[in-house]
């Protein structure tokens, strides 16, 4: 199985838990004379096996994370962390251009900022650029990369 497919069927696992959780949550009282709408004990076992599966999943899946190169510099697990890191910046250099724009409700009286939202609107903007690389790369060798055992 390639890490991509992996990385999908971890997905579906997680909705499935989802899922589950909420019929158990509907399932777990029920008025006194009356039949359950569903099983919890079924609905339990079945939440426990996905939750083991995923659980598998994700230790072959970081495991492969950890054990593939991507270029010559960084493993997957190295690419990931620098997405994220690069979603914070993103979002904060965002939150502080807003911040030093007028809001819809702010009163007359003239305010100043010391932000260059404009700058900061354009170092956002460069950061989802490189963002959106780092990510095409990963996806990449997630669908070129066996996952591990």
């Amino acid at each position: 199985m390639k890490l991509g497919e992996a990385l999908a069927q971890a997905a579906d696992l997680q909705e499935e838990i989802r899922l589950l959780k909420a019929r158990v949550a509907a399932a777990a009282r029920y008025r006194e004379g009356c039949e359950p709408p569903e099983g919890t004990g079924v609905l339990m076992a079945a939440a426990r096996d996905a939750i083991a599966a995923l659980a598998d999943l994700d230790r072959r899946i970081r495991r492969t994370d950890a054990a593939t190169e991507l270029g010559a510099r960084w493993t997957i697990a190295d690419a990931l962390a620098h997405r994220d890191h690069l979603d914070v910046k993103r979002d904060f250099m965002t939150s502080a251009a807003d911040a030093a724009l007028p809001g819809p409700h702010e009163a007359p009286a003239p305010t100043r900022t010391d932000l260059p939202a404009g700058s900061l609107r354009a170092e956002a903007g460069e950061l989802a650029r490189e963002r959106r690389q780092v990510d095409a790369a990963i996806q990449a060798a997630a669908w070129a990369t066996d996952l591990l055992d």
